[in-house]
This record gives structure tokens, C-alpha cells and sequence, in this order.
């Protein structure tokens, strides 16, 4: 794969299984003799690649299962020999939990709009008004 080719990947690897499994493949098949993705060191194309593939909760335990071995191979790799890119994964994962966390403080709404309340309101299975 040549460097264009590299950064068309950039946004390809984001999305759900079936649109990235053929961009998966082909880094696989691009790995197969290689360390890094261009290069003899840590590129550009290989922080935000990796960054990309961990941050995406469907490819990362694909890639992790071991099916594209050339690929699983560069991802541990990269993952253990460069813990400095791992920063901006456990802030976007930081950043979700913190989201989650505003939202179950708020906590819940029981306010349904209900119509006719004033007649009363029964319920077979709680909280599912009829």
C-alpha cells in the first residue's frame, strides 16, 4: 500500500464490521512482511491507524480474536512497544465514561405525558403504562 492509499484508510476504519472488514483485510495482506505500516519506525499512518482500529468497539475485539494474524501481530506490537499513543484512546474512553456518568446522575424521567391520569393508571408490568 502506498502512503495515499494509507491515509484513504483514515476514515474507512471507523465505521461498522462490514464496511471495514475489506480495509481490514487488506492491512493484513500489507503487514504480512512488514513491522510498521510504512517505514522502518513508528509513522503517522501507524499512530492514527491504531488509534482508530482500538477506538472502534466492533474491529478491536475482531482484531483481537486472531483471524488476520498479520494484523493482530502489528496491533499488539504497536500497542506494547509505543504505550505513548495510547493516550488519546483512554481519553475518548475517559470522555464516554464521563458522559455516562453526567447521565445516570441526572437520573431518570417518570414523567410520561400520560393522557386521563386523573382516572387512574394500570399496569401489568412495571413501568409499562396501559
Amino acid at each position: 500500500m502506498k502512503p495515499d492509499e494509507l491515509q484513504a484508510l483514515y476514515g474507512a476504519l471507523s465505521g461498522d464490521f462490514k464496511s471495514a472488514e475489506p480495509h481490514l483485510l487488506a492491512l493484513d495482506k500489507h503487514l504480512t512482511l512488514r513491522t510498521y505500516l510504512d517505514g522502518t519506525r513508528l509513522g503517522e499512518s501507524d499512530k492514527t491507524i491504531w488509534v482508530e482500529l482500538a477506538g472502534n468497539r466492533v474491529a478491536a475485539p475482531f482484531i483481537r480474536k486472531g483471524t488476520l494474524v498479520n494484523l493482530l501481530r502489528w496491533f499488539v506490537y504497536i500497542e506494547q512497544s509505543h504505550p505513548e499513543i495510547q493516550g488519546s484512546v483512554k481519553a475518548a474512553k475517559a470522555a464516554t465514561h464521563a458522559k455516562l456518568a453526567a447521565g445516570s446522575k441526572a437520573g431518570g424521567s417518570y414523567n410520561l405525558g400520560l393522557q386521563d391520569v386523573e382516572k387512574g393508571v394500570v399496569t401489568r408490568f412495571l413501568p409499562e403504562p396501559s
